[in-house]
């Protein structure tokens, strides 16, 4: 498979973002900024893909707001949430209100730049790459995904590794021999992972 590096044009097939559907992206430059060309984290960037991956969902309505935090901001969250006084790579908060809402989804997601940039290089891919599995898999999680148990995982993991692939050409979790649950989340309000 080829590669597609962070800052490569997003494919001209994904179209552009379904007018019922408002994505909002906080913590990321503006395309164009001179912070956006720093590491290629830009709205522009992320947008187009998230839209894409709603569409891949069969998602139509509702919203998603996606922060990035710092590794201080993200511990405050967590504390907040669920009284763990440490960063964690992604929560997802799910609002979305329950059966036949299965095109429908109301999610807020944070995840931290930080703990993507750790994992990034441990992982030897790109923090977009890294970010935008965290914002795939916090997605996954309020489409009825979960990672608790070894099956469930590998399940969800291999999920991940179909969009991102498909939109990147290239998988972005990498599943490690002995890898189970990650440490994802379930925060009061909704759910967190």
């Amino acid at each position: 498979m080829k590669y597609r590096p962070p800052n490569a044009a997003v494919p001209s097939s994904i179209a552009p973002p379904n007018e019922a559907f408002e994505l909002t992206l906080t913590g990321l430059p503006a395309c164009g900024s001179p912070g956006a060309r720093r590491g290629h984290l830009s709205v522009g960037w992320f947008r187009p893909l998230l839209m894409n991956v709603l569409r891949m969902e069969g998602i139509c309505t509702g919203f998603w707001a996606v922060r990035l935090l710092t590794a201080e901001a993200m511990a405050e969250l967590h504390l907040r949430t669920m009284n763990i006084p440490a960063p964690t790579d992604v929560l997802t908060f799910d609002y979305s209100g329950g059966e036949g809402m299965d095109r429908h989804i109301e999610l807020d997601t944070a995840v931290c730049l930080d703990v993507a940039r750790r994992e990034a290089v441990r992982r030897g891919h790109s923090v977009s790459h890294e970010l935008l599995l965290y914002m795939v898999h916090s997605l996954l999680h309020v489409r009825g995904y979960n990672d608790l148990t070894a099956h469930e995982a590998r399940r969800m993991h291999r999920r991940e590794d179909e969009i991102l692939t498909q939109m990147l050409s290239v998988p972005v979790y990498r599943a490690r021999k002995g890898a189970g649950r990650r440490r994802n989340k379930v925060a009061s309000g909704g759910r967190a992972g």
